[in-house]
């Protein structure tokens, strides 16, 4: 995945949202979600919660933010995730134990990856995030 966002970004920091055509992203999208920055960073709203993603969740939370989700206390750490691939323009990733919605914790380790999206090539106006079990 991040070969291939790395390819769409050409000479610019990051892709936009158009660059990339669904058919495109089938291998990964049950692993995707596709957030849109809001606020200057103080929130995100989750347009698209792949299905492998909202299994392993326990729920479907596409068209919320994080702040109405909550994360089980965790949303400020999550959202400070998401600011950093934002402000820095730059793939982030993240590794740690997946948490469900009520937040249990699963033993299993995921690993996340942010990417920026942006329509100038300069400002992060949305996110691209893929989550992978490390383990089984």
């Amino acid at each position: 995945m991040f070969q291939f966002w790395k390819q769409k970004s050409g000479g610019r920091k990051a892709p936009a949202r158009n660059d990339f055509d669904v058919p495109e992203l089938l291998p990964w999208l049950p692993h995707l979600m596709l957030s849109d920055l809001l606020h200057d960073g103080t929130d995100i709203r989750f347009r698209v919660i792949g299905t492998w993603i909202t299994e392993q969740f326990g729920r479907d939370d596409s068209g919320k933010t994080a702040s109405e989700i909550n994360f089980a206390g965790r949303s400020q750490s999550i959202l400070a995730q998401y600011n950093l691939a934002a402000s820095e323009m730059a793939p982030v990733k993240f590794r740690g134990a997946f948490i469900n919605y009520t937040g249990a914790e699963d033993f299993r380790i995921s690993e996340r990856l942010v990417l920026p999206l942006s329509t100038d090539g300069e400002t992060c106006t949305k996110l691209l995030t893929g989550i992978y079990f490390l383990d089984s």
